[in-house]
């Protein structure tokens, strides 16, 4: 189980229940503490699908009040501010008034290039850190005419621990290992693909997921339409029309073709009667 944006809310014990055939044979239990201040706390490696509904809502908080704060993002060697208490944007970067304890960070929707290091400074000192690492799917291919479908998944970046990606076919809720690679930063690219010979009834719904050090990071949901039977009789009638069509050129061009033939080879009537004359006229000179 993945929970985004711990706060007070989820301190407690959690517990996860083991059954058989409905029968519960042991329970698990996990205590979770969450910090109240985010001051001096070691780099946060998050993971998050690209989408139209994803989000992220990075945490700074500290127990005694500052005056200012402001949020950056650091692509290599390149940072921009993203919000302060001065200037606090309403597109995809959002922070609420700063109230001198917390100011969070929203970005909605994720998309693939909001990859990067967000940092959280409360008066110029550093109160947080946060690597964001994207992942997005895609498909390519398939219908009309059964053409193969390629799946992909990948991920903004590959440094440090490695990156285990794999494609999961979904039959409800429980996923069937198709394909699976680990990425390493020497990696030559940070993308797994799957090739399907033909797109099936059984084949719509796919996850690809994202492990690292053993753990669970993320997962980003892909789902396939199969044609409707009104575009395939649509085709179908198409592809029909067309051969007609095509049957019924080829049939007046010979036809017309034959009728030129047929003129060129019959004897002119003028011409004929023409070479009966000549002749005639031809032996009474001469004699």
């Amino acid at each position: 189980m993945i929970i985004h944006t711990v706060d007070q809310n989820y301190l407690g014990i959690f517990n996860c229940n083991f059954r058989l055939n409905g029968e519960l044979l042991f329970t698990g239990y996990i205590t979770l503490n969450v910090l109240t201040d985010t001051f001096n706390k070691p780099l946060i490696h998050l993971f998050r699908e690209s989408s139209n509904s994803s989000e992220v809502k990075l945490i700074c908080r500290n127990s005694s009040p500052y005056r200012r704060a402001e949020w950056t993002m650091r692509r290599s060697t390149t940072s921009v501010t993203l919000t302060s208490s001065d200037k606090v944007r309403s597109d995809r970067f959002s922070s609420p008034p700063f109230n001198g304890y917390d100011f969070p960070l929203h970005v909605s929707p994720v998309t693939f290039e909001d990859s990067g290091t967000f940092e959280c400074f409360y008066d110029r000192q550093r109160f947080g850190m946060f690597k964001l690492t994207t992942i997005r799917v895609s498909e390519s291919g398939g219908p009309p005419g059964g053409q193969p479908v390629v799946l992909r998944c990948e991920v903004s970046e590959v440094s440090g621990d490695p990156v285990t990606l794999a494609w999961m076919r979904m039959e409800g809720s429980r996923g069937l290992l198709v394909k699976q690679e680990v990425l390493t930063n020497s990696h030559p690219n940070r993308m797994l693909s799957v090739t399907l010979p033909s797109l099936r009834s059984d084949q719509l719904h796919w996850q690809c997921v994202v492990f690292t050090e053993g753990m669970l990071r993320a997962t980003a949901s892909l789902t396939l339409t199969l044609p409707t039977q009104t575009t395939m009789s649509s085709m179908t009638g198409m592809g029909t029309e067309t051969v007609v069509r095509g049957v019924i050129t080829m049939a007046a061009t010979l036809g017309i073709l034959g009728l030129l033939g047929f003129y060129c080879r019959r004897p002119n009537g003028t011409q004929t009667q023409r070479q009966k004359e000549e002749p005639a006229q031809l032996e009474e000179t001469n004699v």
